[in-house]
């Protein structure tokens, strides 16, 4: 009897240690994964130089990640076993400079924008896709208003 409590006993302890094994084994891929946000965030702020030397910054700038959050799970499949499923939520700021401080009034024409630039940079990774749907803006500050995507990682990258 004593065995077996245990044993019962022991059961999340070992689903706990199976998450983290695959959370070491798959690091060197969330190094790739997170490298390849990093670089297409930091794209849209990437000036070009002309012949002359001179800079110009893309209109598109002043995007920053606030937030990420990984979401593990499950997901049963169509022959009904279930596997393993993880998303990535991240939460950008934009700086709108097109939309006074003092006076905040939401400029969408800006904010579309700068939307439709991080959809387009990050819709080209090949570690990640949007997820559909997942689209979510917050413009309770206007001027600096925020865009939440979920990514799904690709799972030939090993995530």
């Amino acid at each position: 009897k004593e065995i077996t409590a245990l044993q019962e006993a022991s059961v999340p302890a070992a689903a706990f240690i199976g998450t983290l094994d695959g959370v070491l084994s798959s690091r060197g891929a969330w190094e790739g994964f997170l490298s390849d946000l990093q670089q297409r965030i930091s794209a849209l702020q990437t000036p070009s130089v002309n012949e002359d030397g001179e800079k110009t910054f893309p209109k598109d700038r002043h995007i920053w990640i606030e937030s990420l959050g990984v979401k593990r799970g499950t997901v049963s499949g169509e022959d009904g076993k279930r596997s393993a499923s993880i998303s990535v939520e991240i939460k950008l700021r934009m700086l709108i400079p097109e939309v006074d401080g003092s006076k905040p009034e939401h400029n969408s024409a800006a904010f579309n924008s700068r939307r439709k630039a991080v959809l387009d940079a990050l819709g080209k990774s090949e570690f990640f896709s949007i997820k559909p749907g997942s689209d979510k803006s917050d413009f309770s500050r206007p001027n600096v208003p925020t865009l939440t995507l979920t990514l799904i990682p690709k799972s030939e990258k090993g995530l």
